[in-house]
């Protein structure tokens, strides 16, 4: 009996400990992700910029392709 029970508390004991750790790797992980996404938030605005001046230049050709889509569809 004194043996089970000694071995179920090294067994929690264990347990505990693997749970401390996965908490410290997560809150490390945490940690990283963080810094990752304030990194990349400038990137992504120059994205976005792009994407707007891009949508810019090209609205006069795609306002003329749906006239013409119209049209077909007219006919």
């Amino acid at each position: 009996m004194g043996q089970r029970v000694k071995h179920q508390v090294r067994e929690t004991s264990n347990q505990i400990t693997a749970i401390r750790q996965s908490a410290d790797r997560v809150s490390a992980s945490t940690q990283q992700l963080t810094t990752a996404i304030t990194a990349a938030e400038p990137v992504l605005a120059d994205i976005q910029g792009a994407v707007d001046k891009f949508t810019f230049k090209i609205a006069p050709r795609v306002a003329n392709i749906e006239e013409i889509v119209a049209k077909w569809d007219q006919n």
